[in-house]
């Protein structure tokens, strides 16, 4: 975790998943995101999770609140 003054980045975990295909396929959440190609099932966004998970170039972090509600994530790429 790397906690900050109003929410706290902490490592994506799988038990995650079912939250992200749920916003990825929200027709407001997916007028402001970038990069996602929309609708997904659930079984392209496990095979998402999967792959950047497993990828030493890739970091994603999910949002949360102090109570450790679930508001975004992060996605850091192209680490050297």
């Amino acid at each position: 975790m790397i906690p900050g003054e109003r929410v706290a980045l902490w490592a994506l975990e799988r038990h995650d998943i079912l939250t992200v295909y749920k916003w990825v396929n929200d027709p407001e959440v997916i007028s402001s995101a970038i990069g996602w190609h929309f609708p997904l099932s659930l079984e392209d966004v496990e095979n998402w999770y999967i792959t950047v998970s497993s990828n030493p170039n890739i970091k994603i972090f999910a949002i949360r609140t102090g109570d450790g509600t679930f508001i975004g994530m992060l996605e850091l790429t192209d680490i050297d």
